[in-house]
């Protein structure tokens, strides 16, 4: 495979990451509003903390089963900044990009520069990690010093060692 050819698969990665982290971020930006929203909603003196039931259909309807109930107060509680609901969809988002590297890039990548295929994420990161601090100090990228080395950031060079 080219060096052009290992490029390509290398902005696919960065593409496909900057892709589902905007994805993301569009999802976290509407918990805030969506929390603005169920907040302006009318306050009743009997229930001033209403429930917020989520799924297809009335719940008073027979047959149908919410997936999700809960007060406005932590529905609001869960959606501000840093909240639950965001720490839920950055985790969402990890196992995602994980599994995609796992059963997708990380196999090409390994069999395109010649490296072990079974080279974990955290071995890949660590190659980042010391590719940066390479980079860092000296201000040249300059791979590992393993047999054949891929970084595993779309923003690194990617060379195969001889």
């Amino acid at each position: 495979m080219s060096h052009e050819d290992l490029q390509k698969m290398v902005n696919e990665l960065g593409e496909e990451l900057n892709r589902s982290t905007a994805a993301v971020e569009l999802a976290i930006g509407g918990l805030s509003r969506m929390a603005a929203e169920v907040e302006a909603l009318p306050k009743f003196e009997e229930n001033s903390d209403p429930s917020i039931y989520v799924g297809h259909g009335h719940p008073a309807e027979p047959g149908v089963r919410p997936h999700g109930v809960m007060r406005v107060s932590e529905l609001v509680e869960q959606a501000k900044d840093g909240g639950q609901a965001e720490i839920l969809l950055k985790q969402q988002w990890i196992v995602a990009t994980y599994s995609k590297w796992e059963q997708d890039y990380r196999p090409r990548l390994a069999t395109a520069a010649i490296i072990k295929p079974r080279m974990s994420l955290a071995t890949s990161l660590a190659i980042c990690a010391i590719c940066e601090m390479t980079s860092s100090t000296t201000g040249v990228w300059r791979p590992p010093r393993t047999r054949a080395s891929v970084c595993c950031l779309p923003f690194h060079r990617v060379q195969r060692s001889r």
